[in-house]
């Protein structure tokens, strides 16, 4: 029986957890947090900018945010494009703690940065269409969100929270 537990014990322990390095916007009164792990980065191909162009040109990065906008609930039809950006992921990502980059390998990583502006024209239209709908007749500033796309076409899904108006 002892031998079992112990077996069991040694499997139930945990791996190191991965180092993140995360992105972050405002959309509104949200905070999309986007967090991305050396294991995320690694499943999509490096890129030097010495080479021809990336694995995923800007069009694709286009089509993965799209999508992710209706995967996060959104009409893309109400969000339109602002600018498409291939950045190092070195500039863009945070890490904490910051020395824990240095185990990471992303010299090579790069990442699509997509900014979309709500076309404010389009929902006030469909809130005109219903009266009951939230801003309907008012006008107001369209919110701007970014997303962020990997050279495979991977769009990283934020986390969404709430930000406390003080």
């Amino acid at each position: 029986m002892l031998p079992i537990l112990l077996l069991s014990l040694s499997m139930l322990q945990t791996a190191p957890s991965p180092v993140n390095g995360w992105f972050e916007t405002l959309v509104g009164s949200e905070q999309w947090d986007f967090r991305i792990s050396q294991e995320t980065l690694d499943r999509a191909p490096s890129w030097s900018a010495d080479d021809d162009g990336p694995a995923l040109g800007a069009g694709s990065a286009l089509v993965a945010a799209r999508r992710e906008l209706i995967t996060l609930g959104l009409d893309p039809d109400d969000w339109r494009l602002t600018t498409i950006s291939l950045r190092p992921a070195l500039r863009v990502l945070y890490f904490q703690p910051p020395e824990a980059v240095q185990g990471m390998r992303l010299t090579d990583r790069w990442l699509y940065i997509v900014g979309f502006e709500e076309n404010v024209l389009n929902v006030l239209t469909k809130a005109n269409a219903d009266v009951r709908g939230p801003g309907a007749g008012g006008s107001r500033i369209g919110k701007k969100c970014e997303l962020v796309v990997l050279l495979n076409g991977e769009a990283i899904h934020p986390m969404r929270t709430t930000r406390r108006v003080q």
